[in-house]
């Protein structure tokens, strides 16, 4: 068996402060009764740092009679979000994918359950869902909504209305298959009590619910879908989170307007408006100006914003990483990645240790396995640390060596497709810094810039322009078996192991069993059986893991909490006028 740690990790020089944040793994019981909980506000806070102002003057001025002005009350002004990527732009929430569902979705919808950060990895709160209940045999769970919860139309939200969103979540065009996989049947207790009955032995049906993979947690409106169509609901989507959809600018930008009162906590802001900026330059000078209020921002900018009186904080860690597509799938069948050498070679090319000192400015962290990050739960890291690095240690010679063995002396050209990420707009710079390295083992990168949408749509398959071919991508903490379920298991999003080939088949039957085992010894086992699958297929070469940082304008404040799934859009209510 493995053995569990607490690391302590820091985020250290890019913040004034230290931010420790405890990753160690984690041994739960297999979940029974959860009482209710208070919202999010009980996760803990990261800590934001803000530059220090200059000194105020000693000269002294006249007495003067008049009076400030009285701040505004209720709620007033526009709080304004600038980002470098949407995802897919998709305001249905069963075809959203995690990035856009997390930031623009999710200020409308309410999820049924909720994250913590307990030091020892994501634990699974209360939301919408007040507690719930997991029979024994893990074939049944029943869900109790919490009552007084009300759409924004006045409609009160039911246990109908889960079933329904659950129904939804399980239609063959849902972006992701968690549902359909493992729900078999509902059935309505009474208005605010759902059993539901899985397919097969299921111990982490709550983890479906979460803003985190597979994010198949938000609360849709039953009676207004069905009265007015799906279409109108498209057109004009309604929940009952703490802000209304006013308009919809694809590619540009999206604007709410908040309720009055919410279950949880109403707004300050009478307005919100989310913006999609891919230039940093362009985000930055906007803050500057007070036309932004939060925006993405990559590591070499904290100083300047900081000297221009501006807050960066961060709310999580990221793991940055290289993909290699359809390695396993017939139609690589003669390219160059379907040869388990090359791969090898590819991570062999690229000094991690160099990337941690220079790209990353010392502030990142080492590389872990492919879908695993510092919030991983049930994941020995001290070892999977020392695994990946010997196994991705640099080595151009060997490299150079392994392209010849396969028959790819003189090297080979490749794509190399690359966007801004969510808190880590730099991925195209790291495009061109894995380009450089590839190129002197003989490998040409091309560069080819596309949206992040595109990406998502492509990677479902994956789609014949992704075969063979490379991305740069990020991981965000999540629970281990649903990253392991959407990077390796066959019916995923990214199906790095393909799709009915002896290893997609191998990790599906590894997968189901640790979702059917309510020992945590055994989980931890079968996780580790399919990390070392991925990690050794070389499909994936994880880089570093680094903080996905944000800058704060200087009209507002908010205390975020380090969170699992971090994003800013989950926490645009607690945001208050300076």
């Amino acid at each position: 068996m493995m053995t569990a740690r607490k690391p302590a990790m820091a985020v250290a020089l890019i913040l004034t402060v230290i931010v420790a944040l405890a990753g160690c793994s984690r041994t739960p019981s297999a979940p029974t009764t959860t009482s209710s909980a208070a919202p999010a506000t009980t996760t803990k806070a990261a800590t934001t740092t803000t530059a220090t102002s200059a000194p105020a003057t000693t000269t002294a001025k006249p007495a003067t009679t008049s009076t400030a002005a009285p701040a505004p009350s209720g709620q007033y002004g526009e709080l304004r979000i600038a980002v470098g990527t949407f995802g897919n732009e998709k305001l249905d929430p069963i075809a959203a994918d995690g990035t856009f569902a997390n930031l623009v979705p999710v200020q409308m919808f309410d999820y049924m359950f909720w994250l913590d950060n307990t030091g020892t990895g994501p634990e699974v709160t209360p939301r919408t869902v007040e507690k719930w209940q997991v029979s024994p045999d893990g074939l049944s769970w029943t869900y109790y909504v919490r009552k007084g919860i009300k759409f924004q139309n006045g409609d009160n939200l039911t246990a109908a209305d889960v079933k329904f969103s659950l129904e939804r979540f399980s239609q063959p065009d849902a972006y992701r298959q968690f549902t359909a996989q493992n729900v078999k049947n509902m059935e309505l207790v009474d208005d605010y009590t759902l059993r539901i009955t899985t397919k097969a032995q299921q111990f982490f049906l709550h983890q479906g619910g979460v803003p985190n993979s597979p994010t198949q947690g938000m609360i849709m409106p039953k009676n207004y879908i069905e009265k007015n169509g799906v279409a109108n609901f498209l057109s004009r989507p309604m929940g009952s989170g703490p802000w209304k959809f006013v308009e919809g600018k694809p590619g540009d930008s999206y604007q709410m307007e908040a309720v009055a009162t919410h279950w949880r906590q109403a707004p300050a802001f009478k307005k919100l408006t989310i913006m999609q900026m891919p230039e940093e330059a362009t985000r930055i000078a906007l803050m500057k100006t007070g036309g932004a209020d939060f925006i993405d921002i990559s590591l070499n900018n904290v100083t300047n914003l900081e000297s221009a009186g501006l807050s960066t904080f961060s709310m999580g860690w990221y793991a940055q990483q290289f993909q290699l597509h359809g390695v396993y799938d017939q139609r690589s069948a003669g390219m160059p990645t379907a040869d388990i050498k090359v791969r090898q070679a590819l991570s062999l090319a690229v000094d991690r240790n160099a990337l941690l000192k220079d790209f990353y400015l010392g502030k990142g962290l080492p590389a872990l396995p492919p879908s695993i990050t510092e919030l991983a739960d049930e994941v020995d890291l001290p070892y999977w640390k020392d695994y990946v690095g010997k196994l991705y240690k640099y080595d151009p010679e060997t490299s150079k060596k392994l392209l010849s063995d396969a028959g790819y002396a003189k090297g080979f050209s490749i794509n190399l497709y690359t966007f801004p990420g969510r808190a880590t707009p730099f991925m195209p710079q790291l495009a061109e810094v894995i380009q450089n390295y590839w190129g002197k083992i003989g490998v040409t990168a091309k560069i080819v810039n596309i949206e992040s949408g595109s990406y998502n749509r492509w990677r479902v398959g994956p789609a014949t322009e992704l075969v063979g071919q490379a991305t740069t991508y990020w991981n965000s903490p999540g629970f281990t078996l649903g990253s392991l379920l959407s990077d390796w298991g066959s019916t995923g999003t990214a199906t790095f192991l393909g799709k009915g080939t002896p290893q997609a088949n191998a990790a599906d039957k590894l997968l189901a069993s640790a979702a059917a085992e309510p020992d945590p010894a055994k989980r931890r086992a079968t996780y580790a059986e399919v990390i070392k699958m991925a990690t050794d297929s070389f499909a994936v070469g994880t880089l570093a893991s680094a903080p996905g940082l944000m800058a704060m304008g200087k009209e507002v404040t908010a205390r975020f909490p380090f969170f699992p799934s971090p994003s800013v859009g989950l926490f645009t209510e607690i945001v208050k006028h300076k």
